[in-house]
């Protein structure tokens, strides 16, 4: 959320991050360094007690129960507020999380069952609540979009060499999924094949070769939908972000998986110009990919997220065509948000998301700790009228 404010529009939040890791050189909220304290080898307790000290008001939980949780901080209760954020896609039925913070399209109010939300209040930001500004990782998007030609000729070359590096032509379609893949199963799996078998037949897919296991698995299951398991490519992860991104360069379609989508992973890939599509379902895991095109891009969106299964594939094959008119559509789609960030709601600046957060924050701020005290009966929902 680092985008500079603009000059009449102030930042009233003050901001610092907790980190058990390694904190970056710098970090930015809305033009101004943002703090770091760092709890290496701190007790819980212990820094419970820092944040304690720093009069922190509102505190927003990116982990919660990921590998490096947060939990052992929060259970003592160091802010009169602790809010979930991000990094668990669910109801943290966790009684030091008084609220959590997401948007209409992720966790739309018809999917929030009030037997599971009762200890937890849902705090509705206005526009999407996953940020998406990449610009400060891999600079301006090369490769597939390029415009100036001796730009774009480059581009192009090392989208070849890379494309050769794998063992691909360089005149088929790539589609690909660099998620870890417990998320494919064997509905989508089975949609992948018939369109690689029957619709787009000079194609390959890129995936994540996480094990050997892995690879000889999947290669199994392609082998008996009628796909010669050359035709799948298993990866190893690059050393580098630039690295990853010059990757998603040279392949033509994302395929998101349904049952658990790509969350951060969503605005990497279309950042480096790669449509993703994507099918919402029925919990938040399963929306994340749509949500966060329905709510930064729906222009994008329209193009992009089916309705069921059978749009999916139709889908598929629709943009996996190489330079066919699916294929160009979406592509100009995303050079738009590029080549616009002056409008108020776009895939690629977070300006508008920064200020969001902040109002969200004041209004969590209002509320305190009447969360803990038996009002989560009802949720919030912050417009954008002030």
């Amino acid at each position: 959320l680092q985008d500079p404010p603009r000059q009449s529009d102030p930042p009233q939040v003050k901001v610092y991050t907790l980190t058990r890791r390694p904190p970056p050189e710098s970090l930015r909220f809305r033009g101004r360094s943002v703090s770091f304290i760092s709890f290496s080898g701190v007790g819980g307790k212990q820094a419970a007690e820092v944040i304690r000290k720093e009069k922190t008001e509102v505190l927003l939980d990116l982990t919660t129960y990921g590998d490096l949780t947060g939990a052992h901080i929060l259970q003592h209760l160091p802010a009169p507020l602790q809010a979930g954020f991000l990094g668990y896609p669910g109801p943290k039925l966790a009684r030091f999380i008084n609220c959590s913070i997401w948007d209409r399209w992720i966790l739309p109010p018809e999917l929030v069952v009030e037997s599971v939300w009762r200890k937890e209040r849902v705090v509705y930001t206005p526009g999407a609540s996953m940020p998406s500004s990449h610009s400060p990782l891999f600079g301006r998007s090369p490769g597939c979009h390029c415009t100036e030609d001796e730009i774009h000729l480059g581009c192009k070359e090392a989208s070849h060499e890379i494309r050769r590096s794998m063992g691909i032509p360089t005149n088929v379609t790539l589609f690909c999924n660099f998620l870890q893949t417990w998320k494919i199963d064997k509905t989508v799996m089975k949609v992948w094949m018939e369109v690689m078998r029957e619709d787009v037949k000079d194609s390959f897919l890129a995936l994540w070769g996480q094990s050997s296991d892995t690879e000889r698995n999947l290669g199994r299951e392609a082998e008996k939908r009628g796909i010669p398991r050359e035709r799948l490519r298993f990866l190893n992860r690059t050393e580098s972000n630039e690295a990853f991104h010059k990757r998603l360069c040279a392949c033509d379609l994302f395929l998101d998986t349904p049952f658990y989508n790509a969350g951060s992973t969503t605005p990497t890939v279309l950042w480096a110009g790669v449509p993703v599509i994507t099918i919402p379902g029925n919990r938040t895991a399963s929306r994340l990919a749509s949500g966060f095109m329905l709510g930064n891009g729906a222009m994008l969106a329209s193009l992009t997220v089916a309705r069921n299964l059978e749009d999916y594939r139709k889908l598929m094959i629709k943009i996996g065509r190489r330079h066919g008119p699916g294929w160009h559509a979406a592509r100009r789609a995303l050079e738009f948000y590029r080549d616009n960030p002056q409008n108020v709601y776009t895939l690629f600046t977070t300006q508008h998301q920064a200020r969001e957060m902040e109002k969200s924050m004041r209004v969590m701020r209002r509320l305190g700790a009447a969360m803990r005290e038996g009002a989560n009966r009802f949720h919030v929902i912050i417009s954008r009228r002030e």
